[in-house]
């Protein structure tokens, strides 16, 4: 009897050491995942500031009745991004599984339709006034 407690209590406590692993290992690839996703945020901001500073630019030139060389600029940064976007979806589909593929998808259409939001929104506003 005496035997037979410390080794289940040894098992017990390789068992805890084996879970404490598991779980470091999750908050290590969260803690990774959330670096990520605050890169990809910032990134994404200060994409999102200078669209917004090329849309005053071009509302101020359309107010004075200049050319309107804002918005060209700007549809060009958006075929870059687009292009870029396309290639990036292009390496993922040559080595990725379908599932992959799936996910990059669904992040581009996202992408997409919250882009669209904004411009619809900053469009409304910049007609507000």
């Amino acid at each position: 009897m005496l035997n037979s407690s410390p080794s289940r209590e040894a098992k017990e406590l390789h068992e805890l050491r084996g879970k404490v692993a598991v779980l470091e290992g999750l908050i290590k690839k969260k803690t990774m995942e959330m670096d990520s996703l605050k890169r990809d945020y910032s990134s994404k901001e200060s994409d999102l500031y200078n669209k917004i500073e090329l849309l005053q630019m071009a509302n101020d030139q359309l107010i004075q009745g200049g050319p309107d060389l804002g918005m060209d600029q700007l549809q060009m940064e958006e075929n870059e991004q687009i292009e870029s976007r396309f290639n990036r979806f292009k390496d993922t589909a040559k080595f990725g599984n379908l599932m992959d593929k799936v996910i990059a998808l669904d992040n581009e259409s996202s992408e997409q339709i919250e882009t669209n939001a904004m411009y619809k929104e900053q469009l409304r506003s910049a007609f507000e006034k």
